[in-house]
């Protein structure tokens, strides 16, 4: 589980400035490349892996059991597309995101039935210019957490996340350029979607609702969009009665919600109220 007075994602070593077209990033200063690190894992195994891991038209799935890693996305490695039976859209509410007349298999699919889902996620800078990498996650009752680094020029993402009843809790990186769609099945439910305070700085609302949101990330010249397109980001976060929080990779904290101490245990010296 991650530290809750942490950031998710340490601050990076100072990297040159990536110029990402068709923008760069909003004016939030320096990259936020991930560097290499060990899995939050306390052992190493296939679905825990203590090193880095270069994939393609991969699936990692287990019924009960934890996810977590650090996943370099490579497209230019070479895999046959039926080691993958998962196709996007992740979710049949997303269609109106792709192109019906395209078949996409995902570069990367992650899912757990109960476990929670903790992955740091990079894009190679070994994909051809022009790229849209897909990447799915799905848990049933577990807690997907996402860090996604800083994407290499010209190249782009669709980042899907799908739960019943887990949270989600996604940081994008700073030169992300595209929307962001926020899905909650409970439309009884308080602030179901959270901004962190530095991604609700640049966020720019198009619609929203309180089970429907749609938001624009990236530089000022993007005021519009068509989410066809390969040349535009795309993240995707569908909950059933979970939470959804979105932050920046490097600037914003995530805090844990403090888990309400009983009666009983408070009597019997178990816990602080």
């Amino acid at each position: 589980m991650l530290d809750s007075k942490k950031p998710l994602q340490e601050s990076p070593p100072p990297y040159a400035q990536l110029h990402r077209e068709p923008g760069s990033s909003t004016t939030l200063g320096s990259s936020s490349r991930l560097t290499p690190q060990r899995a939050t894992s306390s052992g190493n195994s296939v679905l825990n892996p203590a090193t880095p891991q270069y994939v393609n038209r991969f699936t990692l799935h287990t019924k009960h059991n934890h996810l977590s890693g650090y996943f370099v996305v490579d497209p230019s490695l070479e895999r046959e597309e039926k080691l993958v039976r998962a196709r996007a859209p992740q979710n049949s509410k997303n269609r109106k995101y792709f192109d019906k007349k395209q078949r996409i298999v995902p570069n990367a699919v992650f899912s757990s039935r109960r476990g929670d889902i903790t992955l740091n996620l990079v894009i190679s800078e070994a994909a051809a210019p022009g790229q849209r990498s897909y990447i799915q996650t799905q848990s049933s009752s577990g807690t997907i957490y996402a860090t996604l680094s800083d994407l290499p020029p010209k190249n782009n993402i669709c980042f899907e996340a799908t739960t019943k009843k887990g949270n989600i809790i996604v940081l994008i990186p700073p030169n992300f350029y595209g929307g962001l769609h926020f899905r909650s099945s409970h439309a009884q439910k308080e602030n179901a979607v959270t901004f962190l305070p530095e991604f609700a700085k640049s966020a720019r609302l198009v619609h929203g609702s309180d089970k429907d949101t749609f938001v624009l990330f990236g530089s000022s010249d993007l005021v519009a969009m068509d989410p066809k397109t390969k040349s535009v980001d795309l993240c995707l976060l569908t909950t059933g009665s979970g939470h959804i929080t979105v932050g920046i990779t490097g600037l914003d904290y995530y805090e844990e919600p403090k888990v309400p101490v009983g009666f009983w245990k408070r009597l019997f010296g178990g816990g602080k109220a």
